[in-house]
């Protein structure tokens, strides 16, 4: 069972798809926000491989302006739409997109503005592409195109640490999940 942890949904439950999603743990996401809390008020958020869209619906219990949910996953995408139905959330607020990710993520580098201030991404824990998404997300911040770029990953998966002059790293971990968070250095 998923909850959200705070804000104006605290407490309300989240539908989950069958066994195709594996949700944030609170413990996770009570870290990640903690952290968070100063940029999530009036954020426009995206969360990517959204599944059941706790982070997503978390960051717009606590303030955020908007979320674009994405994923592909039929199921997945079933329980987003009665997810912000029951929190009676439109359009203007829940936006889902069904697409892939990883181009969503190609498309965002293609891109001259910046739209979200927020960037989730919450692969499959298997996904061989997390240092890829991790690489394009550092890009997005240094390039100025999003604020703040969270990939969850295991914590067995070993971050890389690049140098960068336009963004700053850290990797928290908890239990068998972790959180690698970019920032721009003017953040």
């Amino acid at each position: 069972m998923t909850r959200i942890l705070g804000g104006e949904f605290r407490g309300r439950r989240l539908e989950v798809a069958a066994a195709k999603t594996r949700p944030s743990t609170g413990r996770l996401r009570e870290a990640l926000f903690s952290v968070l809390h100063p940029r999530i008020g009036s954020a426009r958020v995206v969360d990517l491989f959204a599944g059941a869209g706790s982070l997503g619906f978390e960051a717009l219990s606590r303030g955020a302006a908007s979320t674009l949910f994405v994923e592909n996953h039929p199921a997945a995408l079933r329980a987003l739409a009665a997810n912000a139905r029951g929190f009676g959330l439109g359009p203007e607020r829940a936006q889902i997109f069904r697409g892939d990710a990883h181009r969503w993520m190609e498309r965002q580098l293609r891109r001259e503005a910046a739209s979200f201030e927020i960037i989730f991404a919450d692969p499959p824990y298997q996904d061989e592409s997390v240092s890829e998404l991790l690489s394009r997300g550092r890009s997005l911040v240094e390039l100025g195109r999003v604020g703040c770029f969270c990939l969850e990953h295991s914590s067995r998966f070993e971050v890389d640490v690049l140098p960068g002059d336009g963004y700053r790293q850290q990797t928290r971990r908890y239990g068998q999940s972790a959180f690698t968070l970019v920032e721009g250095k003017s953040a």
